[in-house]
């Protein structure tokens, strides 16, 4: 018996753990609704009558709707399309472009844009007399403001709720001259900010150009270049012609000028004078080394004609060297100064296409409904306020008959026995089908309860409280063992004289710290070979 005793103490810790488990129970769950039927019915009908009288007290819930289109003008037919492949404009060009959907109307939705509104729902309640001390705009926003976007579009649905009816429509129009003037906003603010940096760039490219252009005509003058030789601009007609003659001076490996073929192309310009001028230092050069060679076979190395011969020759040679570095020099002062000038002029149209583009008067987000008020009231709904308030009852009412339960810890159902009875259950006596007990009480009988005809049989009920069930089955037990001696008391003590025992449960007999208690006591008694319970639900 000691043995069966140990092992229901480590098979089962402890029946906190029970009692834990019963928590997620469904079935005790159920089972506690049942029996305490009168409390679920009892808050029930308590929430439902409440709800249904605060349906009718509670000030009524009105809103009102409007739709909006989130597109700004951004159909290809203005100036800024115009310029989206410039460098300049590029810098801030996507400042001026809407972002994402999504981001856009969580902008919509923050004080920036509605906070105007805000302010004067809260002064009109406030001058109505309403406690607006603890307003807050996170609050309003969450509820009384619903902003929506429609699914795989860009129409924008706001909602707006107050139990004053006739307040509804100035409140949404004043949302939707917030969200018409945030939409023009971005607009102004992205043409403002590139007419900025336009101008300050213009500042910049102005000194750049004027500085280019008097490098250019200070070495022209400087080399003798002549002003004509200064920069072409388009509007002088010079541009082509003057840049493919200058590009036509070729040089050899020492920095000769040479290819002066069809030099009457020329004529009239400062490229074919530099061509003539240098290459009469060539034939001049020339005629001194041929004069030289004609010296050097009748006269010494040393002579004074010689030397003046070489003197010359050196000078003229290094005089030529001069014309390769001169025109490099400048053709680069005359792309800088080119190139400064055309950006110059660009910025300057640029300018001016963004100061037309402010002019132009932008098309705000496009209303595609007016503000209107439903006719019918969303807040409070009687009928869903009874629906809820019956629904509220009966989870409220199950939830405290499991707890009720869960707190007395009263054993209700046979496996919750079989769990803490650590003897093997013979059979279930259901107070329903009582013509079976006699077939059911003899097996036991003839099988377990078999002894000696001067041999008492015990019966244990678990509960001192026995029921008539109880009582009618301790009959079935003297009748089947005849003249057989049949003791039946709760008190262990009583029958540990009988050669074998029976063990009787019932629902709600017994709690699971008296259970405990009960096997402290069967410990000192033997023979138990087993339990009956007598389902009486």
């Amino acid at each position: 018996m000691a043995k069966m005793y140990s092992q229901y103490s480590s098979d089962n810790n402890s029946f906190d753990d029970f009692e834990e488990e019963k928590d997620i129970d469904l079935e005790a769950y159920f089972l506690s609704s049942i029996r305490h039927k009168n409390i679920i019915l009892f808050c029930a009908i308590s929430t439902t009558i409440f709800s249904i009288l605060y349906g009718f007290i509670a000030k009524p819930i009105w809103e009102g709707e409007f739709q909006i289109v989130l597109e700004g003008d951004t159909k290809g037919n203005s100036i800024l399309d115009k310029l989206q492949g410039n460098v300049a404009f590029s810098s801030f060009k996507n400042m001026s472009q809407s972002s994402s959907l999504e981001t856009e109307v969580k902008i919509l939705e923050s004080p920036s844009v509605l906070k105007p509104v805000y302010d004067y729902v809260k002064n009109k309640k406030k001058s109505s007399g309403e406690d607006t001390s603890r307003w807050t705009y996170r609050k309003w926003f969450e509820n009384q403001l619903n902003i929506s976007l429609g699914e795989d579009t860009s129409v924008l649905t706001i909602s707006y709720q107050d139990n004053n009816k006739s307040s509804i429509i100035p409140v949404l129009n004043n949302i939707s001259k917030a969200y018409q003037e945030y939409s023009g906003r971005d607009r102004k603010q992205g043409i403002d900010q590139g007419i900025k940096y336009i101008e300050t760039q213009l500042d910049k490219i102005k000194i750049k150009s004027t500085n280019s252009m008097k490098a250019l005509q200070s070495f022209s003058l400087k080399n003798s270049l002549g002003s004509q030789d200064g920069i072409p601009f388009p509007q002088d007609g010079l541009s082509s012609g003057l840049e493919s003659q200058i590009n036509s001076l070729d040089f050899d490996d020492r920095g000769n000028i040479v290819n002066l073929v069809n030099q009457n192309s020329f004529k009239g310009n400062s490229v074919n004078n530099t061509k003539i001028r240098y290459a009469s230092h060539y034939k001049k050069l020339n005629e001194l080394e041929a004069t030289l060679v004609a010296k050097s076979a009748l006269l010494k190395p040393n002579s004074e004609i010689i030397k003046n011969l070489k003197l010359q020759i050196e000078s003229l040679k290094n005089s030529l060297t001069r014309p390769r570095d001169i025109v490099f020099k400048y053709r680069e002062l005359k792309r800088t100064a080119i190139r400064d000038e055309a950006l110059l002029q660009k910025l300057e149209g640029q300018l001016d296409a963004l100061k037309l583009e402010k002019a132009r008067q932008s098309r705000p987000w496009e209303l595609i409904s007016d503000p209107t008020v439903f006719d019918t009231q969303v807040s409070p709904h009687k009928k869903k306020l009874a629906i809820f308030g019956l629904a509220g009852g009966l989870f409220a009412g199950s939830l405290i008959s499991f707890l009720i339960d869960l707190k007395t810890g009263i054993i209700f159902r046979v496996k919750d026995f079989k769990r803490k009875i650590p003897f093997p259950l013979l059979t279930i006596l259901s107070v329903k089908t009582k013509d079976e007990w006699d077939n059911k009480v003899d097996l036991i009988v003839s099988q377990l309860l078999d002894t000696d005809y001067n041999e008492s049989i015990g019966l244990v009920p678990l509960s001192k409280s026995l029921p008539d069930e109880i009582k009618g089955i301790v009959e079935y037990f003297k009748r089947s063992l005849k003249e057989r001696s049949v003791i039946c008391s709760s008190n262990v003590n009583e029958v540990n004289s009988c050669a074998k025992k029976l063990l009787i449960a019932w629902s709600g007999s017994i709690k699971y710290s008296e259970l405990e208690s009960k096997f402290s006591e069967l410990l000192l008694t033997q023979n138990i070979v087993g339990w009956i319970y007598v389902d009486n639900d």
